[in-house]
């Protein structure tokens, strides 16, 4: 008797077990949508919440575990450093990506960091692949982890940010042309869906409407003006895109909704719903500043724009796979940037560089210490290379060089730091900005010495630095916010601080490893 009521116990507790197992298992996902906004600050959310719909942005904060101010400490950093950290849950030292851009001393020119001469772009004259991602993404992570089974899309403003979200193994990455706004692609991938395709070619494409100069910006709605407040949110604007104004529309709160039109016709037709393992559909926007104050009615625009397209997304979601079976996340980049504002004619406060002339006596000092000759091969946005062939036939030490140049450019008025390579890579007593600094460098793409000027200083020769022209800062709360399948915002307490650790709450409700390069 006493061992059959034993025998009746561990049968029910086995039940008991494999129904808990089941509901676990139901517990997950169905659908990952992981959505990135360029330059999205939580002082701005909170200052346009009252402002915001339902189903938006404030869905997100009600319903979602938030967290306020997640740091990113880089410097530089752009969009696509930054947004590639996400991905990978790593830095550029590991996964590559410095910038959109990078310097190729083989061939003395800057080029795209993404560029590839072994593809072709589709849509697009540029050719571009992730294999500068060094490590792998969570793009690719849920692609092993369900052996390929998993449906991954992306789609971005830009292909840097698109192709973070998609990785190596994506079943589609999509980003709009710089040149022609025309929704483009790499031979990379596999080819773009013909739905897709379809619309790219029609006259709602977005190429189309810019060749027919139909593109306009203006507010959605009239903005009254704050009871306090850094700038007129009364005067209205409206902002024409003609046919070679493609990059000008693509840093407009239009892009952003291009970006959603892609994103809709994904979940409508890509065919999420029948997939079994958990899939992912990487978006990705901006909210970048449109000039160098603070919240002006563009900016305003771009937010409450911004929290019409996510409730498109939700509603879509709703309809297509249930809002309940999905997990969402929406992250900032962790940084702001403006336009670096002219000096006056006159100005009590002109200070200004010129690079040239700092150059041309740095080249003059060592001379006098080592002989003439052109020492200085590159001056490029913060970053100095030096002739390291010169170097070698006089048979100086390039490291020893290196810190030469670095100690004259630290005494030069408007310089505010300068590091060479060599203790950035082998000094255990960097400051707080050194150390930022060697995260956001990789070994492929070294300089010999890394400068920046002191806040409040511009360069003379802004034009010839492009990154120059905007300052950028990230003394700033960047958000994070999952919401959804598996998140209880009361229970829910993954430890989330940096940037890297964003793809880890992510994978710790999917249950899978994060990437591989995580930290």
């Amino acid at each position: 008797m006493e061992q059959r009521h034993i025998r009746y116990l561990l049968s029910s507790l086995v039940a008991l077990v494999a129904i808990q197992m089941q509901a676990s298992a139901q517990q997950l996902p169905r659908m990952v949508v992981c959505i990135t906004v360029d330059q999205l600050r939580s002082d701005y959310l909170t200052e346009l919440e009252p402002m915001m719909s339902q189903g938006g942005f404030k869905r997100m904060l009600q319903e979602g575990k938030v967290y306020p101010s997640v740091r990113f400490p880089l410097t530089p950093i752009d969009g696509a450093s930054a947004t590639t950290s996400i991905y990978t849950s790593a830095y550029p030292e590991m996964h590559g990506v410095e910038g959109r851009s990078v310097y190729l001393r083989s061939k003395n020119k800057v080029q795209p960091t993404l560029w590839d001469e072994s593809v072709h772009g589709v849509y697009t004259r540029e050719r571009l692949s992730p294999r500068a991602i060094q490590v792998n993404t969570l793009a690719d992570r849920l692609k092993e982890a369900s052996a390929g089974s998993a449906l991954v899309y992306s789609v971005g403003i830009n292909a840097e940010e698109a192709m973070a979200g998609a990785g190596v193994l994506a079943d589609g990455c999509f980003w709009l042309d710089d040149r022609v706004a025309a929704w483009s692609t790499s031979s990379f991938y596999p080819s773009m869906p013909q739905y897709l395709d379809r619309y790219n070619k029609s006259d709602d494409g977005p190429n189309r409407r810019l060749i027919s100069g139909t593109m306009r910006w203006s507010p959605l709605r009239s903005y009254a003006d704050q009871a306090v407040g850094y700038s007129s949110w009364h005067k209205n604007f409206t902002k024409y895109y003609q046919g070679h104004e493609a990059a000008a529309y693509k840093r407009s709160a239009l892009a952003n909704e291009e970006v959603t039109t892609l994103a809709l016709q994904l979940i409508r037709q890509g065919g999420y719903e029948y997939r079994k393992a958990p899939s992912l559909l990487s978006v990705s926007y901006s909210a970048a500043p449109h000039g160098s104050g603070e919240l002006e009615v563009e900016d305003a625009d771009t937010y409450l724009r911004l929290d019409r397209n996510l409730e498109q997304i939700f509603q879509a979601l709703e309809e297509k796979i249930g809002l309940k079976n999905c997990l969402i996340s929406l992250s900032g980049t962790g940084y702001t940037s403006y336009e670096v504002p002219k000096p006056q004619i006159g100005a009590k406060l002109a200070r200004q560089l010129s690079i040239k002339r700092a150059t041309a006596l740095l080249n003059m000092y060592i001379s006098a210490l080592h002989g003439a000759g052109s020492w200085i091969e590159q001056v490029q946005d913060g970053r100095l290379y030096l002739n390291g062939k010169l170097a070698e036939a006089k048979k100086i030490a390039l490291r020893n060089l290196q810190e030469e140049v670095a100690l004259f450019l630290r005494q030069v008025e408007g310089i505010g730091s300068a590091t060479s390579a060599h203790e950035i890579l082998t000094s255990n007593a960097l400051n707080r900005q050194q150390r930022a600094l060697r995260r956001s460098i990789h070994h492929k793409h070294l300089a010999d010495v890394y400068w920046s000027l002191t806040p409040g200083w511009y360069l003379e020769e802004i034009a010839e630095h492009p990154s120059l022209q905007r300052a950028t800062t990230t003394a700033i709360a960047s958000p994070f916010v999952l919401m959804g399948a598996g998140v209880d915002p009361k229970r829910f307490d993954f430890p989330v601080q940096e940037a890297t650790d964003i793809v880890r709450a992510i994978s710790w409700v999917l249950r899978i490893r994060p990437p591989n390069a995580a930290i």
